[in-house]
């Protein structure tokens, strides 16, 4: 349907993400990144934004995630406090 994003952008922010990571800011090139979440150039920067925007959302949803896990973690093991710290250096 027009008008309707056929993708979920959270998976290609994650998708994203991994290029960001293997290759970093300058050397992920908007080539790899289409290829790695299967957007077309226009579905990446209308969804996005410029490469700017869509390296600043990839932080965003890193964070939230990363954020996430190591507060999960650390709250792991309220009755062994190294047990939770190993949870939360291991995650």
């Amino acid at each position: 349907m027009a008008g309707q994003k056929q993708f979920d952008p959270t998976v290609a922010l994650d998708q994203a993400v991994q290029v960001f990571w293997r290759h970093g800011y300058h050397l992920a090139s908007v080539g790899a990144l289409t290829k790695a979440t299967g957007l077309g150039r226009g579905s990446l920067y209308g969804t996005f934004g410029s490469k700017d925007q869509l390296f600043i959302a990839c932080l965003r949803r890193y964070m939230s995630k990363i954020g996430a896990e190591n507060a999960a973690a650390l709250t792991s093991r309220p009755d062994d406090h190294r047990a939770a710290i190993g949870a939360f250096f291991t995650a």
